[in-house]
């Protein structure tokens, strides 16, 4: 077997878009080298190869490795970025460094004169990527604490560090499927009085727990795709690869709608199933009807679930499958069930992982069906209470009452989110 002449090297990295991001620059020879430690050194040493990229947990080995690294691989003791240099030694470099620099540029811009002068970060994690945050951050006049299980300034001790301006995480804590898991808890965030931003470095999901609380209290919440195109084109250069055409705000945002869940919502019987079919169809993605997923799951059907323990527990029901399907890494189309957005937690799913598409349609051609909420409230009552949750976790909505007219209208806009064909 042929190995692919670059690649990312890792363990337990299938929800790596770095595969995605080098087919946009324009480089198709590009795969994913899931490896333990033994595998990977003999990667390294292997010469099939013409360029790696390193992640988690390998890129203090791959430094030890190297016969040549650059200034900013020195001065963080990390390697992201590996190629062979003419005589056949191997060089490794630190573009972590170059797309960090992405994240912190974008914080920093949006500080006013007096916010820009109290520079504190905390960075958690001790790893490779924490080494780089640290490092780009003081270069940039931060003093850096990095937050550890063990010490010497632990998880425990972060209530104490009141002149906090940044957070910056750089533990893998929150990646999918993860959608729960934060290293941080809220009510943390909030007792920093001097808190401004929270640079999270996981970019799959779009937005981790920590970034939606650290948006709820009205921070700002910048995660780690940028940094991941920075350093991606920084490594496609030094590999000697062409420039890509194009922006790198260009490429995020392309990625970025690549790599999320799209859903819909809306009321029951608006024709989300139907749309959903037709939009996957169309985008060559697995389709997922949340209702369907129940059914499947537990062998009862929501109206079951409603009627034989009441709609409190359906809904702790819905809120796990919603999770489950929202977790996976492949992205796919979700239709959800008419309620789902009633329930907090819920709209921090749909909004950390997915372009969220509110249906509207006549409240007098809604088809009742098997719904037992529908029958008892009425479809006017749920539709007042409902509708505000709908809006809220819109990214657009898209009126009217036939589906196919509806996914017309939608097409253009749903071209988004198809994969290059490089």
């Amino acid at each position: 077997m042929t190995t692919p002449a670059f690649g990312l090297l890792g363990q337990n990295i299938a929800y790596s878009r770095s595969p995605q991001l080098h087919a946009l620059f324009g480089n198709s020879h590009y795969a994913r080298f899931d490896v333990n430690a033994s595998d990977m050194e003999a990667l390294l040493a292997s010469t099939a190869w013409r360029g790696l990229n390193v992640t988690i947990p390998y890129k203090t080995k791959a430094f030890s490795m190297c016969d040549e690294v650059s200034d900013a691989a020195k001065r963080t003791q990390s390697v992201n970025t590996l190629y062979r240099l003419p005589d056949g030694r191997l060089f490794g470099d630190n573009t972590d460094w170059v797309g960090f620099e992405t994240l912190l540029n974008r914080f920093e811009s949006k500080l006013t004169v007096e916010e820009s002068l109290s520079r504190n970060a905390l960075v958690l994690g001790t790893g490779g990527a924490a080494r780089t945050a640290k490092a780009v951050l003081e270069s940039h006049g931060y003093v850096v604490v990095l937050v550890s299980r063990r010490g010497p300034f632990t998880y425990d001790d972060l209530p104490k560090a009141r002149a906090t301006t940044l957070i910056v995480n750089a533990t893998p804590v929150g990646t999918l499927p993860a959608l729960d898991e934060t290293p941080v808890a809220k009510e943390t965030l909030s007792s920093l009085p001097r808190l401004l931003g929270v640079i999270d470095l996981i970019y799959a999901p779009k937005k981790t727990r920590l970034l939606l609380d650290a948006e709820s209290l009205g921070l700002q919440a910048i995660n780690g795709l940028g940094m991941l195109v920075g350093q991606g084109l920084a490594a496609h250069t030094a590999w000697g690869l062409p420039t890509p055409i194009g922006g790198l705000e260009a490429v995020e945002a392309q990625l970025q709608n690549q790599s999320q869940h799209v859903a819909i919502v809306g009321m029951p019987g608006s024709g989300k199933t139907t749309l959903g079919r037709a939009l996957a169809e169309t985008l060559n993605r697995p389709f997922v009807d949340t209702d369907e997923e129940i059914t499947a799951k537990t062998g009862k059907t929501p109206a079951d679930w409603i009627r034989e323990r009441g709609e409190a527990h359906f809904r702790e029901v819905e809120s796990q499958i919603l999770c489950d399907v929202l977790g996976r890494v492949s992205p796919s189309v979700v239709a959800t069930g008419g309620g789902v957005v009633t329930v907090p937690k819920n709209l921090d799913y749909l909004k950390g992982t997915s372009y969220v598409y509110y249906l509207t349609c006549a409240l007098e051609a809604l088809a009742l069906g098997d719904r037992p909420l529908s029958q008892r409230a009425g479809v006017e009552a749920l539709f007042r209470v409902r509708e505000p949750y709908y809006l809220a976790a819109a990214d657009e909505v898209l009126a009217g009452d036939e589906t196919h007219r509806v996914l017309e209208a939608m097409l253009p806009s749903a071209r988004r989110f198809q994969f290059p064909h490089p």
